[in-house]
């Protein structure tokens, strides 16, 4: 039997993703074949210890918590391990693939297989980690698409779910649905948060923070949050002048991880329905005559959908998010967010779905999506989990294994591992227990390796 771990790192938004590759895993492999769990990724670490997958499919490894863990852990149960790259919609300049692909440092053995979403960013991303010696080889670098985008899947899964039955009942009451989509997650972030998000990669530490940086990343919070407000003031203004109008207000899967109730007093309206559960977006879209939003991956699924969409913008002032403005083209119909005159006559008449061949350019560079064609993310990447057999072993002579061992997250893991067979010790038949003592000592055995090299690489740079 194959066992699969999935790792998760926003519930929210990947949760029931994993769901969809689990349920055609198991579709291909068959039930009885394989073992798969799902755990969010730093509270999981025991679990994934008791477990022992042959398989570990994880979040990227672009910190240094995350790169450790994930060593150690492939030493310990010699599990093939995978990233599903994150990606998403970049502009794709130098800081964006630095922050994308992480600036932390990693042995090139550790990842077996990067899946992405769209050959763009397969290239460009997959070209940075192998310059950066983060994998060893390109062929490693997969595309699969993206799996919430197929809606094969993930139709017959929102379907299921009691909250979007609730939603779809309320949405039958009305003649028109407009879906608004927010994101607005730097409005509500303090300066820490703006580091522990990757937005300053060359410091350390917050304590490392200049004046002027601390400065910036509150200007970003600011005119988010003036940007939000105004947004917000117009989905008001359109519930109230357009009151046999469905108003379905979504929130961002980060939105909702991070508990924001900013929202919250939209309830108080009879024909706003407020999206706080994890509900597909792809879901609504199909209640929906329209969207609206500002800066949204969403674009790219309502196009699909065949849903027309406006972007609400702000060229005044550019700070928040620098990607966002030069993207307006991509949909539909733009207005500035001071311009609700045109905002409220457009979504009176009803905006129409228009072709666009920059946004199709764009869904196959980013997504691997192509009009006319049949698109099974899901499919491709429940394949290239069960076809791959073998890992790349770790090297005891490789200074980022030792690194990762000797860090406090490879201490907690080794920790975990001694507990988990002195917990078992009077339970297990000789040969488990024997099994467990054997992956501690596989471990120490590693970490006495490495410091030996360390020393005489230390050895060899001071006789330079």
């Amino acid at each position: 039997m194959k066992k699969i771990m999935f790792l998760y790192h926003i519930r929210e938004r990947e949760y029931w993703i994993l769901s969809m590759i689990r349920e055609q895993i198991e579709k291909c492999a068959g039930q009885d074949d394989v073992d798969i769990k799902i755990a969010e990724f730093y509270s999981s670490m025991k679990t994934v210890i008791e477990f022992m997958p042959d398989v570990i499919v994880s979040i990227p490894p672009r910190d240094s918590y995350s790169s450790n863990y994930l060593t150690v852990l492939k030493l310990i149960t010699r599990a093939v391990v995978i990233s599903m790259t994150t990606e998403g919609y970049h502009s794709l300049g130098k800081e964006d693939v630095d922050i994308t692909i992480g600036t932390n440092t990693h042995s090139e053995r550790l990842v077996d297989l990067y899946i992405m979403w769209g050959p763009g960013t397969a290239k460009i991303l997959g070209r940075a980690l192998h310059e950066t010696g983060k994998v060893s080889d390109l062929r490693r670098i997969k595309v699969a698409g993206y799996a919430a985008y197929e809606a094969g899947h993930t139709l017959p899964l929102v379907r299921k779910n009691p909250k979007f039955i609730k939603l779809e009942k309320w949405a039958s009451g009305y003649k028109k649905i407009i879906l608004f989509v927010t994101g607005f997650t730097c409005a509500d972030m303090r300066v820490e948060d703006f580091f522990y998000q990757g937005a300053f990669p060359e410091r350390n530490s917050v304590g490392e923070l200049t004046e002027e940086e601390c400065e910036y990343a509150r200007r970003i919070a600011a005119e988010e949050w003036m940007f939000r407000q105004k947004y917000v003031e117009d989905i008001i203004r359109i519930a109230e002048e357009m009151p046999d109008t469905g108003i379905i207000v979504k929130l961002h899967p980060a939105e909702l991880s991070l508990g924001i109730t900013y929202y919250d007093f939209l309830q108080k309206f009879k024909n706003i329905y407020l999206v706080k559960d994890v509900i597909p977006i792809g879901g609504i879209l199909n209640l929906s005559d329209s969207m609206v939003h500002y800066n949204s991956t969403s674009n790219m699924e309502a196009y699909i959908c065949h849903v027309p969409t406006i972007q609400r913008y702000n060229t005044d002032h550019g700070v928040s998010i620098w990607q966002v403005w030069s993207r307006i083209s991509e949909s539909a119909y733009t207005f500035h967010i001071n311009d609700y005159v045109n905002l409220k006559k457009c979504l009176e008449e009803g905006p129409q779905y228009k072709r666009n061949p920059r946004i199709e350019k764009d869904l196959y560079e980013y997504f691997n999506w192509k009009s006319g064609e049949k698109y099974m993310p899901v499919e491709k990447i429940a394949a290239y989990i069960l076809r791959i057999k073998k890992a790349q072993r770790l090297c005891g002579s490789d200074t980022e294994v030792y690194n990762a061992l000797r860090s406090a997250e490879g201490m907690r893991l080794k920790k975990m591992l001694t507990d988990n067979w002195l917990d078992h010790l009077g339970d297990d038949s000789w040969h488990d227990s024997i099994r467990r003592g054997r992956r501690i000592l596989r471990v120490y055995f590693f970490e006495i390796l490495g410091g030996l090299f360390s020393g005489i690489k230390k050895k060899g740079k001071s006789a330079e």
